[in-house]
C-alpha cells in the first residue's frame, strides 16, 4: 500500500509539472513583455491599438499581441462580413499585406505602408489556425503603442 500511494503522488506531481512546463513559459514571456513596454504615442503614425512583443515558437515568427486598447481598431477587425478582435497573449500577427513582420520596427513600417485598410495575417494559438483580417486604421490614433 505504501508503494501505491507513493506512485500515485509521483504520477500527479509529474502530470502537474508537465502541464506547468507547457503553460507557464508562454505566460511568463507575456508578463516580461508587458513590463518592458514603453508608450510612444507622441507621433501621428497610424495605429492598430495593440501592445506587442516578438514571438518565435520555432515554427512561426511574428508579433505576439500582449495588450489591446478598448475601442481601438484592433477591436473592430473585419472577416467574413463580421467584426472580430485581437486577443491578448493568444494572437500572433505574422504579416501585414503579405509582408512578414518579425520585429516592432518591421511591424510599424508595414503598418504605415499598408494604407488605411491593411490585411493582417494572424495566427490564433487557441484555434491553431491562421486567419486574415481587414483593419480600418485611423491616422494619429493615440490609443496604443502600435
Amino acid at each position: 500500500m505504501v508503494i501505491n500511494k507513493y506512485f500515485r503522488h509521483l504520477l500527479v506531481v509529474g502530470m502537474t509539472l508537465a502541464v506547468a512546463a507547457y503553460v507557464v513559459p508562454g505566460m511568463a514571456h507575456a508578463q516580461r513583455a508587458k513590463a518592458a513596454q514603453v508608450d510612444d504615442s507622441d507621433d501621428d503614425r497610424p495605429r492598430l491599438g495593440v501592445y506587442l512583443t516578438e514571438f518565435d515558437d520555432g515554427i512561426r515568427r511574428g508579433m505576439l499581441v500582449t495588450g489591446v486598447r478598448a475601442g481601438s481598431p484592433a477591436t473592430k477587425l473585419g472577416r467574413d462580413g463580421r467584426t472580430w478582435y485581437l486577443e491578448e497573449d493568444v494572437d500572433v500577427i505574422l504579416a501585414i499585406n503579405g509582408v512578414p513582420v518579425k520585429t516592432v520596427q518591421s511591424f510599424r513600417r508595414e503598418l504605415a505602408a499598408g494604407g488605411s485598410t491593411p490585411t493582417l495575417r494572424v495566427y490564433d494559438q487557441n484555434a491553431n489556425r491562421v486567419f486574415y483580417y481587414k483593419a480600418r486604421l485611423r491616422q494619429g490614433y493615440y490609443g496604443g503603442i502600435n
